[in-house]
């Protein structure tokens, strides 16, 4: 389990600069680790809604995550699958503002990619801008 191997040996990264990691080439280091394999990463920070409302989320990952937002699940894979999406999920934001994000990622063989994509309901998703993202 990826949490189990974030105590085992773990190596803190640089910080994201974002979510928007794309699909490596195989031997290419995931994230901002230095190996490109049998990664694991909590992820912690905050993301920025513009406006309140009922948005739309997903994620592109490459193996694994579950991802919450203010203490709601929003993504979530639990296996090995290339660089593909997650089941997408309706998030409630009461107010424009900054809201908890905790990603637990986890990326095992070949290759690995991270993004997040956001957009109102009834409305086409798209990528989120690392400028939405801190911590």
């Amino acid at each position: 389990e990826a949490s189990s191997a974030l105590t085992i040996r773990s190596e803190r990264g640089r910080p994201l600069s974002g979510l928007d990691y794309r699909d490596t080439n195989e031997g290419e280091p995931a994230l901002t680790s230095k190996r490109a394999e049998h990664v694991a990463a909590a992820i912690k920070g905050y993301v920025h809604f513009d406006k309140p409302g009922i948005h739309n989320i997903d994620f592109l990952t490459n193996d694994g995550l579950r991802a919450t937002i203010g203490g709601q699940v929003v993504g979530k894979f639990d296996g090995r699958q290339t660089c593909d999406t997650t089941i997408m999920s309706e998030v409630e934001v009461p107010s424009a503002g900054w809201y908890k994000l905790d990603i637990l990622y986890f990326q095992r063989y070949n290759t690995s990619c991270l993004h997040m994509r956001m957009g109102a309901k009834g409305k086409r998703v798209s990528w989120m801008p690392n400028k939405a993202f801190g911590h």
